[in-house]
């Protein structure tokens, strides 16, 4: 052994035999002329200028391969030397990035920038200058799992055609390959399948004439002189089925680790799947090889993307409207935006003729507004608003879904109809992704829900939840667009600014008259027609460049008589009688009031409406002692107008500065006041 011929002084070893001998036979081995090891930039190393070179001892000499392009390079080991430890890198080195060896004649860049060109993918730099001698643009692999940095190396995949060349091991079958080389082999060609090549694989085993007994590399073909490139090439095959499957699944399939379940998000189809059930659904999905002990052996392709280095993870979701729908390499999140959907076509000439009408006619004097919230949805998805737009009418058919429905199409898949149910339901997975909602129907007038309405708007993220399945956070993009047949469909309160409230200027004269037949006839079919829906949304994006720089998308919206009468038709019993009673406070002279505690008692929730109001306007709220035949009431006293002393109590309230008998008449006032109107609106006669 060469090893036993060396010794070693010091940290330094000498070679006392002429090993350059031993590079010179290692050339004719290979078939490399002096001038291609020269052209290669092939150097021939001591065991002492390689083991600088590496950053640890070795101990037989080797020869230097530097990679072109790239600060990496591999030491063939020479001598009596172990397989594994054939090719050694430099300590620290990272993965292996392609060979493209410089004895080609022609420029690599160019063949690497341009699709057209076909090249061969093989296993080895050795075996890749073989090729490139042959005058075949031959990429080498620093080893048949070295494929990550070939997705890196800035090469133009799609498109091109590419031709895998591994070696044929001794005695295994013409065209097949040991299980790890197998492996690796499907993995290149799914990775490269996925980034759009046409992939096919050179069955070395399958040449006539070949020895199948020993190992053979495609230097060893190609030096052996008995068989053509042509010959070759017509060994090539397709990949195996399972390497497109793969290819699918690495194509479609994203791994989510940053959520409570680590799961499989499909993008082709948006579903969720924990990773058993991912497998289960792709079990058909199968690839059959030779397992270690020689049988044949069944794998789940769905497991090899699990363990697939180009499997593509994220940590979690977001929806970005600026952003293409997919994985987001900044943020490592899956962005859910897909885009609104872009229509073309002819349209009839008076579309838009009829669109301003029906926008007219549909909202009266607040067309506008309306139109520059709808500007705003489809020019500037990505910001937040907490406005909607209701519309309260009996009538029908005069085109309120209508209006709904069309602009949901100009939404896409980030418009849909909900159901008042379904608003606030636990598994609402179809809002997923939302920017426009439209609910018909709306009617939550004392349900358990309807305090939830306001947070719809309000709220700065949305949580969707499928049954079973992670609950995902997205911010909140949606605009909510109610209509109701009825007078009160919810709680509204009186000035509230988020919701603008229209009732549409149209009679039940209209539903069977010339609007109903207009809005039937003209403006319905524009959903069945591409030029007009193109030309509404010419119609919205104009009005939105020439009025839309001012807009704010969180400003209170306008006032309007329609929210007044559903604010006032949907309060309840105890908000009429707090808002009767704080109108006395408000009239009365000075704009104070006392109150019995008695009175207080018979109804809570009255009075703290009502105290609740006086604070909101600025007033103040405190208490009077008042002597009642020997015993001491306390009084709470309400100063709306702060015209009251007052002086402050050991428990952080106030003591109001008035007179016993003053309290006293005040408070009798109130009680009648309360008593005949509660009368009024309960029936009672007590």
């Amino acid at each position: 052994m060469l090893l036993n011929n060396l010794k070693v002084k010091g940290s330094r070893v000498v070679d006392p035999t002429p090993i350059l001998s031993i590079y010179q036979a290692w050339k004719r081995r290979q078939c490399l002329t002096d001038e291609q090891a020269d052209i290669s930039n092939l150097r021939f190393m001591s065991a002492s200028e390689a083991s600088l070179v590496l950053g640890y001892q070795v101990y037989n000499p080797g020869v230097l391969i530097p990679y072109p392009g790239f600060e990496y390079h591999r030491v063939r080991m020479l001598g009596d030397t172990p397989a594994r430890f054939k090719y050694l890198v430099p300590r620290g080195s990272g993965c292996s990035p392609p060979y493209c060896p410089t004895i080609l004649d022609r420029d690599w860049k160019d063949i690497l920038a341009d699709p057209t060109e076909p090249f061969v993918i093989t296993e080895g730099e050795l075996k890749a200058i073989c090729g490139c001698i042959q005058g075949v643009p031959t990429l080498g692999l620093g080893g048949v799992e070295m494929q990550a940095t070939l997705l890196t190396s800035g090469i133009v995949w799609s498109g091109r055609s590419v031709s895998i060349c591994f070696d044929h091991d001794a005695d295994c079958i013409a065209g097949q390959y040991k299980p790890g080389v197998a492996n690796a082999l499907g993995k290149l060609c799914a990775t490269l399948i996925t980034h759009g090549a046409l992939v096919q694989v050179i069955q070395l085993g399958t040449l006539p004439g070949l020895d199948l007994k020993r190992k053979w590399g495609l230097d060893d073909v190609l030096q052996a002189g008995n068989w053509t490139w042509e010959q070759l090439l017509a060994t090539r095959v397709d990949p195996p089925q399972w390497c497109s499957m793969l290819a699918e699944l690495l194509d479609s399939c994203v791994y989510v680790v940053g959520t409570n379940h680590t799961h499989v998000y499909n993008l082709l189809n948006h579903s969720r799947k924990i990773p058993s059930d991912f497998h289960d659904s792709h079990i058909e999905k199968r690839r059959w090889g030779v397992g270690p002990s020689g049988k044949p052996r069944a794998e789940q392709v769905s497991r090899q993307w699990m363990e697939h280095p180009a499997r593509v993870t994220v940590d979690g979701y977001g929806m970005d409207p600026r952003l293409p729908f997919g994985v987001d390499a900044v943020s490592g999140t899956m962005n859910l935006w897909h885009g609104y959907p872009v229509h073309h076509g002819n349209a009839p000439f008076d579309v838009l003729v009829h669109w301003q009408a029906f926008m007219e006619g549909l909202f009266g004097e607040h067309w506008q507004w309306v139109g520059l919230w709808v500007g705003h949805l489809l020019n500037r998805p990505w910001e937040r608003t907490n406005q909607a737009v209701m519309l309260i009418t009996m009538v029908q058919g005069i085109g309120k879904s209508l209006f709904g429905d069309i602009v949901r199409d100009l939404a896409g898949v980030h418009g849909m109809e909900g159901s008042p149910s379904r608003m606030f339901g636990n598994f609402n997975s179809d809002m997923e992704a939302k920017t426009f909602v439209m609910v018909n129907e709306l009617d939550v007038k004392f349900s358990s829900r309807e305090g939830q309405l306001n947070d719809l708007l309000s709220e700065e993220t949305v949580k969707i939840e499928q049954k079973g399945k992670d609950v995902v956070v997205l911010p909140n993009l949606r605009r909510w667009y109610f209509t109701t047949n009825t007078a009160s469909p919810c709680r509204l309160s009186k000035g509230q600014r988020r919701i603008l409230v229209v009732s549409p200027p149209r009679t039940f004269g209209d539903t069977r008259g010339d609007w109903g037949m207009w809005v039937d006839e003209e403006i319905s079919k524009f959903r069945r027609s591409e030029g007009a829906l193109a030309a509404i949304r010419s119609w919205f994006d104009t009005l939105w460049m020439v009025r839309g720089a001012d807009w704010n998308p969180m400003a209170p919206v306008p006032l309007t008589e329609a929210a007044d009468d559903a604010a006032e038709a949907s309060m309840t019993v105890n908000q009429i009688l707090a808002t009767d009673l704080f109108g006395v406070i408000e009239t009365s002279a000075g704009a104070w009031c006392a109150v019995h505690p008695d009175l207080r008692k018979l109804n809570v929730k009255v009075w703290g409406e009502v105290t609740a109001m006086v604070k909101a306007h600025g007033g103040n709220v405190g208490a009077k002692m008042v002597n009642e035949e020997g015993t001491k009431k306390q009084y709470t006293v309400f100063d709306l107008g702060g015209t009251l002393g007052r002086t402050k109590r050991n428990d952080g309230g106030y003591w109001m500065s008035i007179e016993m008998d003053q309290a006293r008449d005040s408070a009798k006032h109130m009680a009648i006041r309360f008593r005949t109107l509660e009368a009024h609106l309960t029936g009672r006669k007590d």
